[in-house]
């Protein structure tokens, strides 16, 4: 993030220059430090999945696909598929907050 933040907000940049500096144009740039970053991460994607470094995007696309698909499959079989009505999701949602602590 500090990379970002510097080429995002450089100190000594004007506020015609800072109008310039957004992510899209980072990211049309793209900077070294950034590639890196994202060789990184699809690097550790991989691994989590257990996938090869030098799989193919089409290969890649068919193996979450077909991982979705057993995932629903899933789902469906599963008595505790149904989905909860709009009520029950609410609440749920009520119940999942968790209080923030006390400044101190």
């Amino acid at each position: 993030m500090e990379y970002r933040d510097k080429w995002l907000n450089p100190p000594d940049a004007s506020p015609t220059e800072l109008k310039k500096r957004t992510l899209t144009n980072l990211y049309n740039q793209r900077p070294q430090w950034l590639q890196d970053a994202h060789c990184a991460l699809d690097k550790a994607v991989l691994a989590a999945y257990g996938w090869p470094e030098n799989i193919g995007d089409t290969e890649i696309l068919e193996r979450l696909l077909a991982l979705n698909q057993q995932r629903g499959e899933g789902q469906t079989n599963s008595p505790s598929s149904k989905r909860p009505n709009s009520a029950t999701r609410q609440s749920s949602k009520r119940d999942r907050q968790v209080p923030l602590p006390s400044p101190g």
